[in-house]
């Protein structure tokens, strides 16, 4: 493996390698490109979150490295978390706290963070930053979520199915932040998601992972035109009825 490759993406993973329960990832290689969108596309149950489990140091790989722009975490651990914003599928914060609260918090043991782009984008979205968090709705909780990652200032944003069970008003709204994050070209997203018409709208890459392997990863209008329409990018059951006729 060169230097060159691991400077150059933003998030590099090699020989992943995990065993939980009857679920295994097994040598996984994946790269994230810098500067760009990236969906990470699969069933439920195909090793998303796991992946971005181990991307997020939630859960410990048994094997394989992960460079985040060109470092590991052991000895980097400030820059990585300061480079990097996760959301995941399933809120790992305190619901009986309020918004204002928890961005109280972080503007005080995270210099980079930016209460003044929280402030705005709370108003904008119509969010109540002084209701308790148990209150908000699925959607309101998760544009909450995206605005607090957003709010941290990262260079690489990762996002496990942020517009999943969010209403269509919802779910622009946050595409829309998406946009305006990739404004700059030094970012960077991963978006994972069942929702393959989320990233026909602002993906540039798509990476399909299945039972805890990788099955391809593509620029999205090449894999569009693998497909007969070529317009819209398939749904996740067409590509993997393609995968399968590919095997006979």
């Amino acid at each position: 493996m060169d230097r060159e490759d691991i400077d150059e993406a933003a998030i590099l993973c090699k020989g992943l390698c995990l065993q939980h329960g009857y679920f295994a990832i097994e040598n996984l290689d994946f790269e994230l490109k810098k500067g760009y969108i990236t969906g990470l596309i699969g069933r439920n149950g195909a090793g998303k979150t796991t992946l971005i489990k181990m991307i997020g140091n939630s859960i410990d790989r048994e094997q394989g490295m992960i460079y985040y722009d060109g470092m590991v975490y052991n000895g980097h651990e400030v820059l990585v978390k300061k480079k990097i914003s996760i959301v995941y599928s399933k809120p790992n914060i305190n619901l009986n706290a309020t918004p204002k609260n928890i961005a109280c918090a972080l503007d005080i043991i995270e210099p980079w963070f930016s209460y003044e782009y929280f402030s705005e984008k709370m108003f904008q979205l119509k969010l109540d930053d002084k209701m308790k968090l148990r209150k908000y709705s699925n959607g309101m909780l998760k544009k909450f979520m995206l605005i607090l990652a957003l709010s941290r200032r990262p260079e690489i944003l990762i996002l496990d199915e942020p517009t999943s069970e969010v209403d269509p008003v919802s779910r622009v709204e946050m595409l829309d932040m998406i946009q305006e994050f990739m404004e700059d070209e030094n970012h960077t997203v991963l978006f994972s998601t069942h929702i393959t018409s989320d990233l026909d709208k602002i993906a540039d890459y798509v990476t399909m992972i299945q039972d805890g392997k990788i099955l391809f990863s593509d620029e999205k209008e090449s894999l569009k035109k693998q497909f007969s329409s070529g317009v819209n990018l398939p749904s996740i059951e067409e590509i993997m009825c393609r995968e399968s006729l590919k095997g006979e």
